[in-house]
């Protein structure tokens, strides 16, 4: 304004211009400053988005080891159970013995008296043909294209359902000699026994019958 009233105008007007440009200039860098703000504002974001991506798989991971973990445990612990029935088989029908063999009136013979001795072959025969066929449907229905734990869970069904067949026939066997003083019912029950040994579960029959591929027998060795 001085320079107006002094009669410069030439001068005057070349000032503004350079304010004019600075202004601009200035607002430019606000404006790149700002860009440059946005753009470290969306590293972050992507950056924190690929940290929870990271932990989302870890996540799953973990969940994928911690059921492959319980499906290696369900299967060693249906192995634990057979070997369990077998054992408190035996030990019931020692135990019965004992008691037997201690009684004076105990005899080893065909028996003929309430109970004829045609039933023991029969009963124990039918235990193990009924836990045989038992043993062939299920097989036969068995999840072959199903996930790994599908198969342990009906793996471990079949295996209960035909134990508890045969176990049933043995134990019934058990009592028959403590109540008719004959061991000859013991005998029946050690036929019992080996059928019981015959459908003993195993790794071979599991990867068989279910066609397991070679991670699900990975997963179940380690």
């Amino acid at each position: 304004d001085e320079l107006r009233r002094s009669g410069e105008e030439p001068k005057a007007r070349l000032i503004e211009s350079i304010g004019s440009i600075e202004s601009i200039e200035s607002f430019e860098s606000i404006g790149s400053i700002e860009s440059i703000e946005s753009f470290e504002s969306i590293e972050s974001i992507e950056s924190f988005e690929s940290i929870e991506s990271i932990e989302s798989i870890g996540s799953i991971g973990s969940i994928g080891s911690i059921e492959s973990i319980l499906m290696k445990n369900e299967f060693k612990q249906t192995i634990l159970l057979y070997w369990a029935l077998l054992a408190g088989q035996i030990i019931f029908a020692l135990v019965v013995v004992f008691m037997t063999k201690s009684n004076t009136d105990a005899a080893l013979n065909w028996p003929s008296g309430s109970f004829p001795g045609f039933i023991g072959p029969v009963v124990v025969l039918a235990g193990l043909m009924g836990a045989r066929t038992v043993n062939q449907m299920n097989m036969k229905n068995a999840p072959e294209n199903a996930p790994f734990p599908e198969k342990v869970s009906h793996f471990r069904k079949s295996v209960i359902m035909r134990s508890a067949l045969i176990e049933g026939c043995n134990l019934f066997m058990v009592v028959l000699t403590l109540l008719d003083n004959n061991l000859f019912w013991i005998l029946c029950f050690a036929a019992g026994i080996l059928g019981f040994w015959f459908f003993k579960p195993t790794l071979e029959e599991f990867s068989e019958n279910y066609r397991l591929t070679y991670q699900d027998l990975q997963e179940v060795q380690r």
